[in-house]
């Protein structure tokens, strides 16, 4: 059986609306005792609001492949909602872990006019190290941009299609070494909001979930690890973290499923990028 037809038949196609659901934060009773959800650290007296909570996880409907979705793609199922107190209290956080958790930093005032009008991307790394540290040698991608509206926005180059949740392996670590990862800033150069979407269990928890569940069950040869997640776990939710102008997420995105959301933009969705070893300041 083929991976796209294993998982329909455990993630069945589901219209993108919403659909009957456990109740909001009943994701968190999957967690095993001491296995905690990836963690969000925002800006300091911040309450949770720039966080939503997908319905669950979904595989791309046939219209969104006809419109450029991969076969298999798996997206956060709508509605999106406010976080729960009980999902605050487990996901928020003041001192995340660069290999396990998500940061939202703010840049100085002027960072986002130097990023704009950069020659050289390197003439802004000390913007950034306003707001994080960068160790070990950095790899600046730079300034980025995708079309407005998209729920997702990574492609794959080789194919042009979107690619939905996914997982990066620019380290391209095994499974026992991937805290070991580079992890990424990306920085909101745009001039509406982006979101930053990813599911909160973190790559090396995984197994520990999916020892419990799978069973007798098999999946195809090499299956990635993360689809056979999400196949298993569609009721584990995306959550959605706005990034305004002139904010950035820091993010392990070797060890985090994710990507990145234009919705609701009306013109470019517009970043710049750095990868290396990068920890958010204290507060």
């Amino acid at each position: 059986m083929s991976l796209t037809a294993w998982l329909r038949r455990l993630v069945p196609e589901r219209a993108p609306g919403p659909e009957p659901s456990a109740s909001p934060g009943a994701w968190m009773d999957l967690l095993p005792a001491g296995l905690e959800p990836v963690g969000a650290a925002l800006l300091p007296g911040e309450d949770g609001s720039r966080l939503s909570v997908s319905a669950g996880l979904r595989v791309a409907t046939a219209a969104e492949m006809a419109v450029g979705y991969e076969a298999g793609a798996v997206l956060p199922r709508e509605p999106w909602r406010p976080m729960t107190r009980a999902e605050r209290d487990r996901v928020l956080c003041t001192d995340p872990d660069p290999a396990r958790d998500v940061a939202v930093v703010r840049l100085p005032p002027g960072s986002l006019a130097r990023i704009r009008a950069c020659g050289e991307p390197v003439e802004v790394l000390s913007d950034l190290r306003s707001v994080c540290r960068l160790d070990g040698s950095l790899d600046v991608l730079g300034a980025g941009s995708n079309p407005p509206g998209r729920q997702t926005v990574t492609i794959a180059p080789e194919t042009g299609r979107s690619i939905g949740m996914h997982l990066d392996s620019w380290d391209n670590l095994p499974l026992e070494a991937r805290g070991l990862s580079s992890n990424r800033i990306c920085v909101n150069i745009g001039r509406e909001s982006r979101f930053f979407l990813f599911v909160p269990v973190s790559l090396m928890d995984m197994p520990a979930l999916l020892a419990e569940r799978l069973g007798p069950e098999e999946p195809p040869a090499d299956t990635p690890l993360y689809r056979l997640f999400m196949a298993m776990f569609p009721e584990i939710p995306v959550l959605r973290c706005r990034v305004d102008p002139g904010e950035a997420y820091v993010a392990p995105t070797e060890c985090l499923v994710h990507d990145g959301s234009s919705l609701g933009q009306t013109g470019l969705d517009e970043q710049f990028t750095v990868r290396g070893f990068i920890t958010a300041l204290p507060r």
